[in-house]
């Protein structure tokens, strides 16, 4: 389920999720990579900050951010992020 740019990316994943067709990881940096299985190239979720963990269900991810914030996106939309990060911290 994985290219070889996706493979090489991925070496210092340290969670995955999938969201609806589309597979993303947590990086060691706390970056946030998604991408389509059958081939696609892996891209940064623009998260403003990085994120520490990686929750995912159905056709939404979120992810908990540094500062304790969270933010979320949609697959099927493929707009990322599509939610405004809590100011609450979880």
């Amino acid at each position: 389920l994985c290219t070889g740019a996706t493979h090489t990316a991925l070496r210092d994943a340290l969670e995955l999720g999938y969201v609806g067709r589309e597979a993303c990881a947590i990086r060691r940096s706390g970056s946030v990579l998604c991408w389509w299985p059958l081939g696609d190239e892996p891209r940064v979720v623009d998260l403003g900050q990085p994120a520490t963990h990686l929750y995912t269900g159905g056709f939404d991810a979120c992810a908990a951010l540094h500062d304790g914030s969270v933010k979320c996106w949609r697959h099927a939309l493929r707009e990322l992020p599509w939610a405004q990060a809590s100011q609450a911290p979880i």
